[in-house]
């Protein structure tokens, strides 16, 4: 795809014109609520959480980013809209097969966010966030697409097919159409950076990387067991090219021979090892641009 191609306002009326899920429409049956239970539980609680956390990443986009322009607000708004729900339906299978709803942090802004946020109006350091933003999230759709395709599979395995199919797959065609954005937004943002500016973003995202809402020890030790039952452990390399793919891509501009280290790879396998040491536990996160 050429830059010149890309048309971000069309993509933009697509995502408004599709709207949210259609709630009355997804189906909660499943056919042993215990099974689901006892192999699902913590997935399930970890994909309502993180959708859910939404709320507070608008919050944390409003510090990060105060000169954000009308395109961006427009997303922002729209993507809110579609991702909300998400969570709801989440929290709503939950109950259906006798688990407590997700207990996400909405309102907690962490103290980096907001150092970061007073920084924006230096010269160069807004674009800068700009980038570290559109780059992290396309980061992050296409490692929660991952996990929704894994969490399909595992759906219609155990008897919960008509929410695989009525849920699941509508949820994971939005994060699809997120990604495009994040992904096409960052190429062409990436077009305003200089060397310093990206080399800063390049720094930044290979020392800081942590899998979407695991950016404290117990969420990342929660993204470990999630991580380890969808794929299994030798499995989570599922995980890893994609992302570390799509990071290659945006960080690197087209011909410059560099290549990335494995940075998504040691999280990930960070994440497993905390999932095995440590006990289930529910703490806030964040969004984890810097």
């Amino acid at each position: 795809m050429s830059l010149s191609s890309i048309d971000i306002d069309a993509q933009l009326d697509r995502m408004e014109a599709e709207g949210p899920i259609d709630l009355a429409a997804v189906d909660y049956s499943v056919r042993d609520a215990r099974v689901v239970r006892e192999e699902l539980g913590p997935s399930l609680d970890y994909f309502a959480r993180v959708e859910r956390e939404v709320e507070r990443n608008v919050l944390e986009l409003q510090v990060l980013l105060p000169q954000a322009d009308d395109t961006t607000r427009r997303f922002i708004r729209v993507w809110e809209e579609q991702e909300l729900p998400h969570g709801w339906v989440f929290d709503r299978l939950q109950a259906e097969v006798g688990l407590p709803p997700s207990q996400p942090e909405l309102t907690a802004i962490s103290r980096s966010l907001r150092v970061a946020g007073a920084l924006a109006h230096l010269p160069g350091v807004h674009d800068a966030l700009m980038f570290l933003y559109l780059s992290v999230g396309a980061m992050h759709e296409r490692l929660t697409a991952v996990g929704y395709d894994l969490l399909r599979k595992r759906l219609v395995a155990l008897g919960a097919r008509g929410f695989a199919e009525t849920a699941v797959g509508p949820i994971r065609g939005q994060e699809s159409t997120h990604f495009a954005y994040y992904r096409n937004s960052a190429l062409l943002h990436r077009q305003r950076l200089s060397p310093w500016q990206l080399h800063l973003c390049r720094v930044v995202r290979t020392r800081t990387y942590r899998p979407i809402g695991a950016t404290t020890p117990a969420n990342a030790a929660a993204f470990g067991r999630v991580a380890g039952a969808l794929a299994g452990d030798a499995g989570v390399d599922r995980f890893v090219s994609p992302v570390q793919r799509v990071a290659q891509e945006l960080l690197v501009r087209e011909g410059a021979g560099l290549q990335l280290p494995p940075f998504v790879a040691r999280a990930l396998r960070e994440a497993l090892d905390l999932g095995r040491a440590a006990p289930p536990a529910r703490t806030p996160g964040g969004i984890a641009l810097v």
